[in-house]
């Protein structure tokens, strides 16, 4: 189940600081990771299922600022 990504933005934003990294071992859609993308941190991931890399990795570089 994807997590909404409102929700991982608010637990990124309140359990991180600009600069650290935030990892996720189990990253499945994405969402811990796209919330880290847009609030600049950065970000480091990993998952058993390589099916959920492609899709993921689309995900996160919509959230990347430019």
């Amino acid at each position: 189940m994807q997590r909404p990504h409102s929700l991982c933005v608010d637990i990124v934003e309140r359990l991180s600081l600009g600069g650290q990294t935030v990892a996720d071992f189990c990253f499945g859609s994405g969402s811990a990771l796209a919330a880290a993308a847009e609030l600049e941190r950065n970000f480091l991931g990993c998952d058993i299922n390589e099916k959920n890399l492609d899709p993921a990795v689309m995900w996160v570089s919509e959230h990347i600022k430019k």
